[in-house]
C-alpha cells in the first residue's frame, strides 16, 4: 500500500511540472505574438535599422512621426535619461514608448485606436503617453523653451523682428488659446469658458521665427485674459519689471527713444513693455496704419500656434483625457515644436519640420505668402482665440509708447526703410 501511495505522489509531481512548463510556453508564445503584431516602425529591428541606415525608413518616418530619423535618434538620446524611472513594459522598451507617444501626438487619432494598432491596452497607452510627454518636457524645456539670457540676446530677437516683420524694438508676440478638454462627470465648472465649453488656456510668447520663448499651460478657461496674464510667471515678471530686458533704444532712422516691447491683441493689459492695437472702429488714418503694422507683427504668433496644430494633430480637436494629461501633452508639443525648428538646419528640405512654404513667408516684394498650414487647420475645433478685450485702460506712459510707434510707422523714415509696408497678406 505504501508503494502505491508513493507512485501516486510521483505522478502528481510530474503532472504539476508538466502543467508549469505548458503555462510557461503559453506565456512566451503570447509575448512573441504581441511583439510581432506591433506596427513595423515600432519594432526593435526597425529601430536598429533606423540607427544604421536612416535613409531606409526616411520615406515613411517623417509622415509617421513628423521628424526625420536623425532627429528621432537625437530626441531619444535627450529624453532617455528622464525615462529610466518609468515602469518597463514586456512589449515596449524606452524607444518603443517614444514611438507610441509621437504617433499619438502626430496622428490625432483616439488613444483606443492607437492602442489597437500597437496591440496594447488603452490604459497602458494613456499611462505611457502621459509619462513620456512629461519626460520630453523635462528634457527639452531648459534648452529649447527658455527666455533669452541677457539684454544682448533680447536685442537679437528684436533684430529678427525688424528684419522679418519690420517692427522695431519688438521682443516677441504674446498670444493665448483655449484648448477644449473633456468634462469628467459634474466636475470642471471652473473651466467653462465664454463659449460654454470646458477648456484650459495656453498662453505663450514667441519670436520672429515661430518659436515659443515662454509658455504657461493649465489655467482655467473661465478666467479673464488679464487675470490669467497677471497670475502667470511671465506676465507677473513683465508687469513688475523683473525681466532682464535691454534699456530703451532709438527707433531706426529717428532720434526717438522707445522701450523694447511685446505685442499682444486687445485682450491683454497694456503697459510700457506690452502694447496692443488701438481699440474701436472710429480710428484715424495714422491709427489704422499702426494697427495694420501691429497685426503684421502678431502674424508670428498666429504662425507659431498654426504650425503647432498642423504638425501635432492631437491639438486639432478636444482632448479626451484628464486635465493633467492634457497639460503634459500641450507642454510636450510646444517643446517638440521648438526642438524640431532648431533641428531643421541639418535636415533635407523634405524632412524638415518647417518645410518650404509650410509657414508664412515674406517675399522680396514685401508680400506675405500664406503657408500650407492654414488649409490643414481650417476645420479644427481647438486652439481657439481668447476673445474678450481687456477691461483696463492704458496708462499715460503706455499710450505715449504706442503713439511713438504710430508716429514712426507713418513717418518718412518708416516708408523709406520699410519696403514691406506696401505688402498685404494675400
Amino acid at each position: 500500500m505504501a508503494a502505491v501511495l508513493k507512485d501516486l505522489q510521483l505522478l502528481d509531481l510530474e503532472e504539476e511540472r508538466l502543467c508549469l512548463q505548458l503555462l510557461r510556453r503559453r506565456r512566451q508564445r503570447k509575448r512573441c505574438n504581441r511583439e510581432r503584431l506591433v506596427r513595423p516602425l515600432a519594432t526593435a529591428k526597425t529601430r536598429r535599422k533606423r540607427q544604421r541606415r536612416p535613409g531606409v525608413v526616411e520615406a515613411t518616418h517623417f509622415p509617421y512621426f513628423k521628424m526625420s530619423a536623425s532627429s528621432f535618434c537625437d530626441l531619444m538620446d535627450r529624453v532617455s535619461p528622464y525615462m529610466r524611472w518609468m515602469r518597463q513594459s514586456s512589449v515596449l522598451d524606452l524607444s518603443g514608448k517614444l514611438d507610441l507617444t509621437l504617433r499619438v501626438l502626430a496622428s490625432g487619432r483616439p488613444l483606443g485606436s492607437v492602442a489597437k494598432s500597437f496591440k496594447l491596452a488603452t490604459s497602458t497607452v494613456a499611462r505611457s503617453v502621459s509619462q513620456t510627454c512629461r519626460a520630453i518636457w523635462l528634457a527639452l524645456k531648459d534648452r529649447f523653451v527658455c527666455f533669452p539670457d541677457g539684454p544682448q540676446r533680447w536685442k537679437d530677437v528684436a533684430g529678427d523682428f525688424w528684419r522679418t516683420w519690420n517692427f522695431p524694438n519688438c521682443l516677441g508676440c504674446i498670444a493665448g488659446k483655449h484648448v477644449e478638454v473633456r468634462r469628467r462627470g459634474r466636475s470642471g465648472e471652473d473651466r467653462r469658458d465664454y463659449n460654454g465649453t470646458f477648456s484650459m488656456v495656453v498662453m505663450a510668447a514667441c519670436d520672429a521665427n515661430y518659436r515659443f520663448t515662454a509658455v504657461d499651460v493649465g489655467a482655467s478657461g473661465q478666467q479673464s485674459v488679464e487675470g490669467l496674464f497677471r497670475e502667470s510667471e511671465f506676465g507677473a515678471n513683465l508687469l513688475e519689471g523683473k525681466l532682464d530686458l535691454p534699456p530703451p533704444d532709438v527707433l531706426p532712422g529717428t532720434e526717438t527713444s522707445s522701450p523694447f516691447v511685446f505685442v499682444g491683441d486687445a485682450a491683454f493689459p497694456v503697459c510700457v513693455n506690452l502694447i496692443s492695437p488701438y481699440p474701436g472702429s472710429d480710428l484715424t488714418q495714422d491709427e489704422q496704419v499702426y494697427n495694420y503694422r501691429h497685426s503684421r507683427a502678431r502674424n508670428a504668433a498666429e504662425n507659431a500656434f498654426g504650425v503647432l496644430s498642423a504638425r501635432w494633430r492631437i491639438l486639432s480637436q478636444r482632448l479626451s483625457c484628464s486635465p493633467q494629461m492634457a497639460v503634459d501633452i500641450l507642454k510636450a508639443c510646444v517643446a517638440l515644436h521648438n526642438f524640431l525648428s532648431h533641428a531643421d538646419a541639418g535636415c533635407a528640405a523634405e524632412a524638415r519640420y518647417l518645410t518650404p512654404g509650410f509657414a508664412d513667408a515674406v517675399a522680396a516684394s514685401g508680400r506675405v505668402r500664406r503657408g500650407k498650414w492654414r488649409r490643414l487647420v481650417a476645420s479644427d475645433r481647438s486652439l481657439l482665440d481668447l476673445g474678450r478685450p481687456s477691461g483696463s485702460g492704458a496708462s499715460a506712459a503706455a499710450r505715449a509708447v504706442r503713439n511713438n510707434f504710430k508716429d514712426f510707422f507713418v513717418s518718412c523714415a518708416a516708408r523709406r526703410d520699410d519696403v514691406a509696408s506696401r505688402g498685404k497678406i494675400n
